[in-house]
Order: structure tokens, then sequence, then C-alpha cells
């Protein structure tokens, strides 16, 4: 039997969360959400805010969504996940103020390291005032750095793991240079010594990534 949540949710699909806010609010969800879409319209499904797959967001008047820690109002589908970093190149002083009062947890993650956000975050920090404000060299505060690894194509662990690949994969002549602590890598050869500046997150890179690599240089004598 549909608890009132479920049967409100089925009975108002279709209809704009900011709409019908008020009814919302007015029944016991217990530990389940409304589910919306990316235009914030009620999806007709109800489920428990744990649920793998989905994150809470909260939504405007004009239907607009936004993903933060505190948000309590629906779930949203993920939409996959993805890599970013913070631009070194790109001070952005406005955009970290507001990253750090937008997405906290995120903004102290990026002051040192790599993120992985699903992309409706993603979407919503793009919105954030001041990320676009940099220079024509690095215009923007944090860039994408890869897609994040599916269940198919996982990482390597090892730079000599990547190596070994390369070399029998038809890479004769390409080599791995790696950071000191044997972290990041980038592809070089006898014609180019990788700077610091390319090194990539060794747990970034997949089989198919590196696979692209090698189909770039394939018509290049070593």
């Amino acid at each position: 039997m549909s608890t009132a949540a479920e049967q409100f949710c089925v009975d108002n699909a279709g209809s704009s969360y900011s709409v019908v806010r008020t009814q919302i609010q007015a029944i016991d969800f217990h530990d389940c959400y409304p589910v919306v879409d990316s235009d914030g319209r009620l999806t007709g499904e109800c489920i428990p805010g744990d649920t793998v797959g989905y994150s809470v967001c909260d939504i405007d008047s004009t239907g607009s969504l936004r993903l933060h820690e505190h948000a309590s109002e629906a779930l949203i589908a993920d939409s996959g996940k993805v890599a970013i970093m913070a631009d070194p190149e790109n001070n952005a002083e406005l955009f970290w103020q507001n990253m750090g009062e937008q997405f906290p947890q995120i903004a102290r993650q990026l002051q040192s390291t790599i993120a992985e956000v699903d992309l409706n975050t993603w979407a919503q920090i793009q919105q954030i005032a001041g990320f676009a404000d940099g220079p024509s060299h690095a215009p923007h505060a944090i860039i994408e750095v890869a897609p994040s690894p599916t269940a198919e194509q996982q990482p390597f662990q090892t730079a000599e793991e990547l190596q070994k690949y390369i070399d029998a994969n038809g890479g004769s002549g390409l080599i791995v240079a790696v950071s000191s602590d044997g972290l990041q890598v980038a592809f070089g050869d006898e014609n180019h010594s990788p700077t610091e500046a390319e090194l990539t997150p060794l747990q970034l890179l997949t089989e198919w990534d590196v696979d692209s690599v090698l189909n770039d240089r394939a018509g290049i004598d070593f």
C-alpha cells in the first residue's frame, strides 16, 4: 500500500516542485524524498535519501536546482562522475569565497588535491560567480581532469604496470615519466621530456586513456 508521500508524488508527477512546495512540506516523508528531474519537476518517485546514485538538492522558485551539503528538499539522479581540480594559474578570489559558502567540503578538498563530483554538482559549480573570470590562458577557476574510470576501465595501479601496457600495445619509444612520489605520470619519448605541469594522477588513467594516446601517436616515428 502506498504511503501518502508516495501517492502525492505519483499524483503530481510532472509538476514543478516550487509550485507544490507548500503541499510537500505538509506531508510526512519520513526518511524519503520526492525525486525531481533537471528542471525541478517531480518524476513521480519517492525514495529513501540514502539511495545510491542520487543526490539531495534544493529547488528555487524558478525551478533551478542547487546541490550543497545542507540541501533537504528533494533527490535528483546523479548523471555520472567527473574528476576536477583547481587551476593554479587562476587566483579566482571571488569564486573561492562563493565556493566555500556553497560547497565547503569540496572547496577544502580542491585546495590540495583532486575531487570527484557528480555531473549535477559540477554543473552547479560552473554557475558560481567568479568561475569564468580568469585570464585568457586560464579562464576557469576549476578544470575538468578526466572522466572517472568506469567499472570496465579500472585505473593502473603502478607506473610499471602502465609502461608494460604501453610496450605490449605498440607504444615502442613511448615512455612514462613518474613524479617523485610515484603517484603522477606523464608521457614522453626521445624527442620530448615531460615537464611537471604535464603530470597526471596515475589513478585517473585507464586503458581507454592510454589507447587514445597510442592512437594519436600511431603515425609518429619515435
